[in-house]
């Protein structure tokens, strides 16, 4: 990785229905949102102040459009599959895993309609 930021999608899955009502560890829920995909994507990013890679792992909500609805951080690729599944029901069985490019824009909808494609096989 180059000097700087990094996201990729590393997994994802088409919600079916409606999300659960799950109330956040910040008190929102999500099963208001129009819901289409969801997304783990690992973000990295090196700093200036420490020799190395610092990251996280986003479940992002996205829309038909490929926009990200909402999204929760966690720590490590398995919490946010837990807390995913919580979310939307989809089993861990149920996700595609992918290494697709978001670039320096976590919301890009370019990256995302190329995970769709992917996605469609």
């Amino acid at each position: 990785m180059d000097s700087g930021f990094r996201a990729r999608i590393v997994s994802g899955a088409k919600v079916r229905g409606r999300l659960l009502p799950v109330t956040t560890m910040e008190g929102r829920s999500l099963d208001h949102l129009p819901a289409d995909w969801v997304a783990i994507v690992l973000v990295e990013w090196e700093s200036a102040a420490r020799t190395d890679i610092l990251d996280m792992y986003l479940v992002e909500i996205r829309g038909r459009d490929g926009g990200v609805l909402d999204f929760l951080t966690y720590g490590t690729f398995d919490v946010a599959l837990d807390q995913a599944r919580a979310i939307t029901g989809i089993r861990p069985d149920q996700w595609l895993m992918c290494d697709t490019e978001l670039g320096e824009d976590p919301e890009s909808k370019l990256g995302w309609m190329t995970f769709r494609s992917l996605a469609r096989g």
